[in-house]
């Protein structure tokens, strides 16, 4: 199977991905219908751990902040302290890399307390750092 940016992967099932809706966020209770897909891949894990069944999510690493975003007015802002990934080589290979929005972002993680609220599930932010406060916060160096 082909993916994106020609990558070729094989022994994968892909899943069918449904667009974000003008009027909302949807989140898909089965995945094997259906993913929502918003403005982060963490809304897509939300919806796999909650069709697996998991009551209690610990987000890690969402920092929700980035070297290059946009906002709601689709402006770029640029923020040189930031250093988005492990490695200064991560996307030098892509040409057309995507911009977070995090104003985007930061709706689809509302959507998701929002559906997990009313489910019973609770989902907290254990990021150190960063800029994600839609969760509540935990330390993460007290889960393990």
């Amino acid at each position: 199977m082909e993916w994106y940016y020609g990558i070729h992967v094989s022994g994968t099932t892909p899943f069918h991905i449904v667009k974000e809706e003008e009027d909302g966020i949807d989140f898909s209770e089965d995945i094997a219908k259906y993913v929502a897909n918003s403005k982060t891949v963490v809304y897509t894990a939300i919806q796999f751990a909650v069709y697996m069944g998991i009551r209690e999510i610990y987000l890690i690493g969402v920092d929700h902040h980035f070297h290059i975003s946009q906002n709601d007015k689709g402006e770029i802002v640029i923020d040189p302290t930031v250093k988005d990934y492990f490695t200064d080589a991560y996307n030098q290979d892509k040409e057309n890399l995507y911009v977070p929005n995090t104003d985007r972002s930061t709706l689809t993680f509302m959507a998701a307390r929002k559906y997990a609220d009313s489910h019973g599930i609770k989902i907290y932010n254990a990021t150190r750092g960063g800029k994600l406060e839609v969760f509540e916060r935990v330390d993460f160096d007290t889960l393990f």
